[in-house]
Parts: C-alpha cells; sequence; structure tokens
C-alpha cells in the first residue's frame, strides 16, 4: 500500500515533532507498518461496513 500525504499532514507532523522529538519515531514506524500491512493487529485497524462500504 503506498501512502499519500497531504501539505496539511506534513505540516501537522513536523509541528508535532517540534513540540515532542521522541513522538516522531513512533510516528515512522506506525506509518511504515501501516504501508506494509494495513490489518497490523496493533493499528487496530478493520474493514468499513454498512454505509461506509467501498469508500
Amino acid at each position: 500500500m503506498q501512502l499519500l500525504w497531504s501539505a496539511r499532514f506534513i505540516r501537522d507532523f513536523k509541528r508535532l515533532a517540534r513540540r515532542n522529538p521522541q513522538l516522531r519515531s513512533l510516528v515512522k514506524q506506525t506509518l511504515q507498518q501501516l504501508a506494509e500491512d494495513q490489518f497490523y493487529s496493533s493499528l487496530r485497524t478493520y474493514k468499513l461496513k454498512g454505509d461506509l462500504l467501498g469508500t
């Protein structure tokens, strides 16, 4: 899976990293796991159901 980052995400990520430098590596690790396996157990993701299915 390829992740696309919006300009707002990049700006917010830089702000977060500036305020909390120790979170930078955790966020990067989480994004890496998401890119490799979107249903990795620690991410707590799930398939959409009902009206949200297919969006």
